[in-house]
């Protein structure tokens, strides 16, 4: 009897993996926000000294992947067994459309991340 097989556990595991795919692009935009109303609003030495003492975002971006990728793992273990055979068909065609846009917003986040961190 693995972790898979409780339902807590399982809970658990989406929950952190749902939120750590939504945590790049959501911590990217708000970065971007706020660094376009500090460009405005500070002196250009004073924001480049705030954009520096970002360059710690890089590694939540690092731990959102390990567990991405930790998370859905463990996942593939059980959502396929919960699955019935006629469904195993339309359940795929609709997680590869999902991980496709959470991948192009993931993308997208890191890359909207690193241009907020430069100066």
């Amino acid at each position: 009897m693995g972790p898979s097989d409780h339902v807590s556990a399982r809970v658990m595991n989406d929950v952190v993996h749902d939120l750590s795919a939504g945590l790049v692009p959501a911590q990217a935009l708000a970065l971007w926000f706020v660094r376009q109303g500090a460009q405005s609003a500070l002196a250009p030495d004073a924001f480049s000294a705030l954009v520096r003492g970002w360059s710690w975002m890089v590694l939540v971006v690092f731990v959102a992947i390990a567990l991405l990728i930790f998370t859905g793992s463990v996942r593939l273990g059980y959502h396929t067994r919960n699955l019935r055979q006629d469904g195993v068909a339309a359940q795929g065609r609709t997680a590869l459309i999902k991980h496709a846009v959470m991948a192009a917003l993931f993308v997208g986040g890191v890359v909207l991340a690193f241009m907020a961190i430069q100066s």
